[in-house]
């Protein structure tokens, strides 16, 4: 038996040969790509068919690299939440370390630390109240947004420097999805050059 063949359950006594991908089926050979919690569904249908528009992979090969160039790239656009998440939160995190510093409260430590927490919270979910006295206070000390975004930053260097390197990892394969299309795209186009030259070649030995 052809190692190609692959044995199913017999109908009327015969044997199914496993059905081979086409250009048309290719898409449905692979396997759904799964979304972790928060992401839309039809936010990446519409990423996908614009990418599909861009590339218009065409046979089972293509689609598979097509597949690999999709989900790099969507997972660089992940990262790129992720990063803008991590951020902010380190902003929430570097608000609440500079009031320890600088705010002047009465009262034990721990009643301190519950204040500051208590105002940088207020102040990361947009509350009104909050902002005027956290830049007040900040500001005396020469402390603005910039300096805020500079202390959040070095408290979450080292994740965003992982997360970047998934990054870069990501750009990676999708580049690498990209250019495999590309080198087959060409290599069919020559050998539809080879084919022609061939045929004009016997058409000219016969004339």
């Amino acid at each position: 038996m052809s190692k190609n063949i692959q044995k199913s359950p017999k109908q009327n006594g015969a044997v199914a040969p496993r059905s081979c991908p086409t250009a048309e089926n290719a898409s449905a050979c692979l396997r759904p790509i799964r979304l972790v919690d928060g992401e839309g569904p039809a936010e990446f249908a519409a990423y996908e068919e614009a990418l599909r528009h861009a590339l218009r992979p065409n046979g089972f090969m293509e689609e598979v690299w097509f597949r690999d160039a999709l989900i790099a790239a969507w997972e660089m656009w992940r990262y790129e939440r992720t990063k803008t998440a991590l951020i902010q939160s380190g902003r929430r995190q570097a608000v609440e370390e500079l009031l320890l510093e600088y705010l002047e409260l009465d009262g034990r430590p721990a009643d301190r630390s519950d204040k500051c927490k208590f105002l940088s919270l207020g102040w990361s979910a947009g509350n009104d109240d909050f902002a005027p006295v956290i830049e007040q206070e900040l500001g005396q000390h020469g402390i603005d947004m910039d300096a805020i975004m500079a202390r959040a930053m070095a408290l979450k260097l080292d994740e965003i420097q992982q997360i970047d390197k998934l990054m870069s990892a990501a750009e990676t394969r999708r580049d690498k999805a990209l250019k495999n299309i590309e080198r087959h795209r060409d290599g069919l186009e020559r050998r539809r050059d080879r084919i022609s030259d061939a045929d004009f070649e016997e058409l000219n030995t016969a004339e």
